[in-house]
């Protein structure tokens, strides 16, 4: 009797983990078509951009360098031979226009201002113009079909001149044990500009070091990796507190900036998942860094887990959740949690806990992308404010969010792998 029982109970609990299992995969939304939305609506941005609207959609900058991640991500998940023309053409104009980045960096031209200015390129080179944008061309030699559409040599010469002379070239490294970068602008109430540098960003975790992981995977020079990872670990060292990280420190002042900004804790998360993925592909052995910055990320999930919000979403400033609910770094959490699941990033006790969030998390980011592919609720581009109240947006219309779209794209790339291997 006692086995029979037992054999009833398993079975009804298997019934029943079916039936949940079933409810879940019919009612979550398909990652499938939410990217058929948010493609055509970012393609859209980036053929309409200009200085007043889609600002930034498809330029050389960072906004532009990671929307075009994310529509690379998406492309590979789906295949999509349409979507990767389109992306052949929009990073051939940087190679082919003497007047663009690509053009000048392929062929060994300035980048400042008569060779004599420090604020362009170095105020720009990471952060902002000009040190992001490639990762679009590593993408493109990791992931094209389309082989006949560019030339893989000029690519890997743009990603690696960038990375020598704008990456490394950069010149406000702290005298530390991790040469932490930073940079001549901090925050209005610090003085905001300082010429000696000093001004530590969170953003920078993720604009600072993206390049040199997507050159170390492609080239197998995993020196690259190693600049990587002692910048987040530098930078999480300024500005971490009680396991969240801030938006700005200044160094020599020794003050930390009054907020946990969302978007510059999914910058963070993106940092890290784009080293252990590389440091894991590569072969990289230094155990201690990797380590160290597995444990980082384990911490940051483990606070993430803990300010969810019950409609999946994060608030814009993570210790206040009477701020708004905000999209893009909804997103990046949302590929922090999926890429640490694939990957085996998380510790044991995580994982569970993990799968309940993706799930929250995935309903409400879908949500937030309109029928016509726009995306609600992303904050334009932010400094380092003194107060929360001044991280408040004057807008979220999709035409100005292009600081963000990108990491909506990357979420959604991310969420098809995920629920085709369910």
């Amino acid at each position: 009797m006692l086995i029979i029982n037992f054999l009833l109970f398993l079975t009804f609990s298997i019934i029943v983990r079916s039936a949940q299992l079933q409810l879940s995969t019919k009612t979550a939304p398909l990652a499938h078509e939410i990217a058929k939305r948010a493609v055509t609506a970012a393609i859209t941005g980036i053929k309409q951009e200009d200085l007043l609207q889609f600002r930034h959609f498809g330029s050389w900058s960072y906004e532009g360098g990671n929307i075009a991640r994310g529509l690379w991500l998406i492309c590979n998940a789906t295949k999509d031979g349409d979507l990767e023309s389109f992306l052949h053409d929009h990073l051939n104009f940087f190679i082919e226009d003497p007047d663009e980045f690509g053009y000048k960096i392929l062929h060994n031209e300035s980048l400042t201002f008569n060779d004599s200015s420090i604020i362009f390129p170095w105020g720009y080179s990471i952060g902002d113009r000009i040190g992001l944008f490639p990762i679009a061309y590593a993408d493109r030699v990791q992931y094209s079909s389309q082989r006949d559409r560019f030339s893989e040599e000029e690519d890997l010469y743009i990603i690696s001149q960038t990375v020598e002379k704008y990456i490394y070239g950069y010149p406000w490294h702290l005298d530390d044990p991790w040469a932490t970068l930073s940079r001549p602008i901090s925050w209005l109430e610090e003085g905001f500009i300082t010429l000696r540098g000093g001004g530590l960003w969170v953003d920078d975790m993720y604009m600072g070091t993206a390049l040199t992981a997507a050159w170390a995977r492609i080239s197998g020079q995993v020196e690259h990796l190693r600049y990587a990872g002692n910048q987040i670990l530098g930078l999480s060292h300024y500005l971490t507190l009680d396991s969240l990280i801030h938006h700005g420190y200044n160094y020599y002042q020794g003050h930390l900036s009054c907020c946990v900004w969302a978007r510059g804790n999914g910058w963070a998360i993106l940092a890290m998942t784009e080293f252990l993925q590389v440091a894991r592909e590569t072969g990289f052995d230094d155990d201690i860094m990797i380590n160290d910055v597995k444990n980082l990320f384990r911490s940051q999930i483990g606070q993430l887990l803990d300010s969810q919000t019950p409609g999946g979403l994060w608030p814009n400033i993570l210790t206040n959740n009477q701020t708004f609910l905000e999209t893009s770094s909804s997103a990046m959490f949302l590929t922090g949690m999926l890429r640490g699941l694939r990957h085996d990033f998380l510790s044991d006790d995580l994982v569970v806990r993990v799968r309940e969030a993706v799930e929250k998390a995935w309903e409400g980011v879908a949500e937030t992308v309109e029928e016509d592919g726009t995306i609600r609720n992303i904050i334009g581009g932010t400094g380092i404010k003194n107060t929360e109240e001044a991280y408040t947006p004057s807008t979220t219309e999709y035409s100005h969010a292009s600081p963000g779209v990108g990491a909506v794209l990357i979420a959604i790339a991310e969420m098809i792998l995920y629920q085709e291997d369910l």
